[in-house]
């Protein structure tokens, strides 16, 4: 493998937490009287269920994309702490370590074993630098990776039809949130599970949209096994498998920031 490949694979690798796009609403009229009520208690339901659980999660990752500027995969691990620090480490075919990124949403870091170069700093100076869309870097990643619904308690939201019947959809507007203004997040009322989350930017268009295409229970605590992110403005899709899921490390946020080794170029973002 060339330089040239560790250098797609790191752009796609940022990618693998900021693709995005926009897709036609599946939304439609607010739930009636009685479907309102057996959809809150869905809702609460689930709520419970994640605050019972751990913030952090440690897996072991799988995923392949399709973009514009090319296909490739990766495996290796994925740690979260919730509710925004996320780290990945992939590993090359021998199980060695060839690209690491970690970020809160707001500061990042990258390193590049094969180009032996450390990135770090604002994420809003790398995206000013890069000319990326604003949006792309945020804190929510963490609440996505593992199907969190982040909803606060006194935040109950609208409850909507689903165009194709699959379930219903909870609006919520997101005020705390600097990249986003609203998210819609489609339940299945039968299997309990979260299908869908959108997220709509500040010019009202779809931003990211992530489907659910697998559950598993770790400890009673439900997390997503498998997923698709889709994004039509970087023309990308990307599958994400997660296996051997553990919930019980103690994780802090000082164990989050990776340590840049010795001798390695640094490039620092103010």
């Amino acid at each position: 493998m060339n330089k040239r490949y560790y250098s797609i694979l790191g752009a796609l690798l940022v990618l693998f937490f900021l693709v995005s796009g926009c897709a036609q609403k599946q939304w439609r009229d607010p739930l009636g009287e009685k479907e309102q009520k057996s959809a809150r208690k869905l809702i609460s339901e689930q709520l419970e269920k994640h605050r019972n659980c751990t913030s952090s999660i440690d897996a072991e990752i799988s995923a392949t994309w399709e973009s514009r500027i090319g296909n490739g995969g990766l495996n290796g691990y994925l740690k979260i702490l919730l509710p925004s620090s996320v780290k990945v480490i992939a590993l090359n075919p021998l199980g060695q370590p060839l690209y690491a990124f970690a970020t809160d949403g707001t500061t990042f870091q990258t390193i590049n074993a094969t180009g032996q170069v450390y990135k770090y700093g604002k994420v809003a100076s790398f995206v000013e630098k890069h000319s990326v869309p604003e949006n792309l870097f945020h804190g929510e990643w963490g609440q996505w990776l593992t199907g969190t619904l982040g909803l606060k308690n006194k935040q109950s939201g609208r409850l909507l039809q689903d165009a194709a019947s699959r379930g219903i959809w909870l609006a919520l507007e997101l005020k705390e949130s600097e990249a986003f203004t609203h998210e819609y997040l489609l339940f299945d009322t039968t299997g309990k599970r979260l299908l869908e989350r959108v997220a709509i930017d500040k010019y009202g268009n779809e931003s990211d949209r992530i489907i659910y295409k697998q559950w598993t229970e770790v400890d009673k605590c439900p997390l997503p096994a498998a997923m698709e992110i889709q994004g039509t403005s970087y023309g990308a899709t990307i599958q994400i498998t997660l296996k051997n899921i553990l919930i019980d490390g103690k994780f802090s946020k000082e164990q989050f920031p990776l340590q840049p080794p010795s001798g390695y170029l640094r490039k620092f973002y103010p």
